[in-house]
């Protein structure tokens, strides 16, 4: 099972955040950097969600150091600001994903699900120099992703035999988001489970 860091000063938040995501990931809990630096060195999460407003150490000075540190992990910023101010540093900074409260879980459970492509997209551009990267500005980030993304429910639909339950808990999502994805992307599932049958 894929793991999941949460990192949020709201502890009711925090708490509630984790009962979302525990089917779905190994869930952990910090609420400050401080607190989140020693569990990321002893087992570095695969995907983790930020809150930009943090005391102490800020989001947006902890995402500089993750970025150095780690530059393949994912990160999806929370941030409680209305504007698109925190969304648009995040960025710049190389989160993966931001969303603003109050946000739809749904909503976040997808951008969590998409931020881990974003890693796997960070790893590849890191061990090959050829293929659709997301650092590969010939081609836009959201083609690169919905491709990525593509070939990655394919080949999941396939090895579960279409069965949508077993491909949405092989790829960490739930039914409901692989559903949706799969008509956004204009995916067979009939066709996947015929190459699946020969």
């Amino acid at each position: 099972m894929q793991s999941l860091l949460i990192i949020d000063d709201d502890p009711i938040l925090s708490r509630a955040l984790a009962r979302v995501f525990q089917d779905l990931y190994d869930t952990q809990t910090a609420a400050s950097v401080d607190e989140a630096r020693p569990l990321i060195a002893s087992a570095l999460p695969d995907v983790i969600l930020l809150y930009f407003s943090l005391p102490g150490t800020n989001g947006h000075a902890f995402l500089r150091e993750l970025r150095l540190d780690y530059p393949c992990l994912p990160v999806v910023v929370i941030s409680g600001i209305a504007t698109s101010r925190d969304g648009v540093a995040a960025l710049e900074l190389g989160a993966a994903d931001f969303i603003r409260k109050p946000f739809d879980i749904e909503e976040l459970r997808l951008r969590v699900s998409r931020a881990l492509i974003w890693g796997e997209l960070a790893v590849l551009q890191q061990v090959s120099e050829e293929g659709v990267t997301w650092r590969d500005h010939s081609v836009p980030l959201k083609e690169a992703v919905e491709a990525f993304e593509r070939q990655r429910i394919e080949a999941a639909l396939r090895a579960c035999h279409g069965v949508l339950t077993q491909t949405a808990s092989r790829i960490g999502t739930t039914r409901r988001i692989l559903q949706y994805r799969i008509q956004k992307l204009g995916i067979s599932v009939e066709h996947a489970k015929k190459c699946a049958a020969d």
